[in-house]
């Protein structure tokens, strides 16, 4: 799981993905937030 959040954050970085929305982001933050929660 972990290798793939790397992955997405790198690409989300590069194509500047989900950077001109702000729902998009909000579900993303939502999404790492629950990771963490998760995993620790």
């Amino acid at each position: 799981m972990y290798v793939h959040r790397v992955m997405l954050c790198y690409f989300m970085d590069k194509y500047k993905v989900f950077s001109d929305c702000a729902e998009e982001q909000a579900k993303y933050k939502n999404f790492i937030a629950e990771y963490e929660k998760i995993t620790m």
